[in-house]
């Protein structure tokens, strides 16, 4: 299960099937009270009247197994920890996934985590 631990999303717990280190987060409610969801699939994108925020994976996520039936319902699935960013991501590059990827692809190496610089051989 995901979790969210701070920001906007705060106590909300998702069943993700991926934990990218950047992941956008929607909800559809004006107030932030439910409806949450993440865009965790390569072609995900926020629908109309979504609000996004980006969240950080905290550590390294692990992966869990559930069967049930039907069987499409069971998988693979994440276990991991998310921790608002806090920084301003432009509207464009959120709600847009070529926009998303550019963004990542120009912030990730000075936004990624100490753990996981740590695990590329690029601590510092």
């Amino acid at each position: 299960m995901i979790a969210f631990l701070d920001g906007p999303a705060a106590g909300v717990r998702l069943q993700l099937r991926l934990a990218p280190m950047f992941l956008r987060v929607v909800t559809r409610n004006r107030d932030h009270s439910n409806m949450w969801d993440a865009l965790d699939q390569p072609g995900d994108e926020p629908r109309r009247g979504e609000t996004c925020f980006v969240y950080v994976l905290k550590a390294m996520p692990t992966r869990y197994f559930i069967r049930c039936s039907p069987p499409s319902a069971g998988g693979a699935f994440m276990s991991g920890e998310y921790v608002h960013l806090t920084e301003r991501v432009p509207l464009a590059s959120l709600r847009d996934n070529e926009s998303w990827r550019e963004w990542l692809r120009d912030n990730e190496q000075r936004l990624l985590p100490e753990w996981a610089r740590a695990m590329k051989g690029g601590a510092s």
